[in-house]
């Protein structure tokens, strides 16, 4: 392709504005044993979001919120249309392999819970689409992910959702019989707990195959839904990209670390119980003008004061930013203390086998950063 062509097609993802809560469609799955976290969502930061959609094992109402349930007639019992047009496509492609078997009963070590979860993708984003066509965007989160709704608006603002787009926290699964038809050239995902982001144009492009997905045993019947997912975009010829701001790693623990620029805004955190959720909420609300940052949640979790500096340390890593003085240190704890005695330093990389020390006074707004093999590197 031409580097020319290129920069114009990466230019153009991009647009100018925040997005209007309307704009973007919310699934939040939950299931019969963890409607308490739904409950606690629907009361603070999903409380009347005007495009939300929640999907479950169980018809149920919250409040006035109707709780859906997406397997009652997504099952491959219920799709021989769908069983059909898949052995028609792979009777078309001449593919033979060992996805022509029929379907079978999810059996694995998790747990109904665990198969229910995992079944409820397919469905649940085709009833986002049923249920909300015109928006530009749908986010499929899970109960115990907390979702930074000014900073997803941001981030969202500022991408065209008229690019196949199908992004947040990339993963990969090993190739082997359990891996849901992963292969060694398509094995990556979204990692679903950090939150799965989905353009208007990749959702109707995922709609034109996914009863070709469900009415697959390796995918249907495959251990994690985000993984079966994944999968199903390959089929659709949707490209995954890394997003910028999920989280997998819960904040709250002490062996957090992070692997993002700590000024970074996050868009959704992973793994938060009730309480928790709460806590955070309440910290948000008391600063409805503040971007809140992940390194404003890490002291939340960690009691730091807001005026009292933490150190946060990355190996092998390159901040991009702008670099203002390059000197020799003996050791990344000098290279350390010469940026936090520096007013305008706020990103340090120190590479050990010629003992320089770099100091930058910006980092890339979007948390980009660069493997370095052998730095060492602070905000």
């Amino acid at each position: 392709m031409n580097p020319q062509h290129k920069e114009q097609e990466e230019e153009s993802r991009f647009l100018p504005g925040k997005l209007p809560p309307e704009k973007y469609a919310l699934i939040l799955k939950t299931g019969q044993a963890t409607l308490d976290r739904a409950q606690v969502q629907l009361a603070t930061v999903l409380a009347n979001h005007p495009t939300l959609l929640v999907i479950s094992d169980i018809d149920a109402v919250l409040g006035d919120v109707q709780i859906h349930n997406v397997l009652s007639s997504s099952t491959p019992q219920n799709l021989a249309d769908a069983s059909h047009l898949a052995n028609r496509d792979r009777a078309h492609t001449g593919d033979n392999d060992a996805s022509t078997q029929e379907f079978d009963v999810l059996d694995t070590q998790w747990g109904e819970g665990w198969n229910n979860d995992a079944r409820k993708f397919f469905p649940g984003l085709r009833l986002a689409h049923d249920k909300f066509p015109n928006v530009d965007w749908y986010v499929l989160i899970d109960d115990d992910a907390f979702v930074f709704l000014d900073n997803l608006s941001d981030y969202l603002g500022v991408i065209d959702p008229n690019n196949a787009l199908y992004f947040g926290l990339v993963s990969e699964v090993l190739p082997s019989p359990a891996a849901c038809g992963a292969t060694e050239e398509r094995n990556q995902f979204i990692y679903g707990g950090s939150g799965i982001v989905i353009s208007k144009i990749a959702m109707a492009m995922l709609m034109e195959v996914i009863d070709l997905c469900i009415a697959d045993p390796a995918l249907w019947n495959c251990w994690a839904g985000d993984v079966a997912l994944g999968m199903c975009m390959y089929k659709a010829n949707i490209s995954l990209l890394q997003g910028v701001g999920f989280h997998s790693m819960p904040v709250t623990s002490p062996d957090y670390q992070f692997v993002q620029p700590a000024c970074e805004p996050p868009k959704i955190v992973h793994k938060l119980n009730t309480k928790q959720m709460e806590k955070l909420f309440n910290h948000v609300m008391q600063q409805p003008h503040k971007t809140i940052t992940t390194g404003d949640v890490y002291r939340l979790f960690h009691d730091i004061k807001n005026d009292e500096p933490f150190e946060v340390f990355h190996n092998d890593t390159n901040f991009h930013g702008l670099e203002y003085w390059t000197g020799a240190k003996k050791s990344e704890e000098e290279c350390h203390k010469t940026c936090l005695d520096d007013k305008n330093c706020v990103t340090w990389i120190f590479f050990p086998f010629a003992f320089q020390c770099y100091l930058k006074g910006t980092v890339d707004p979007l948390g980009i950063a660069s493997p370095g093999t052998g730095y060492k590197a602070g905000i």
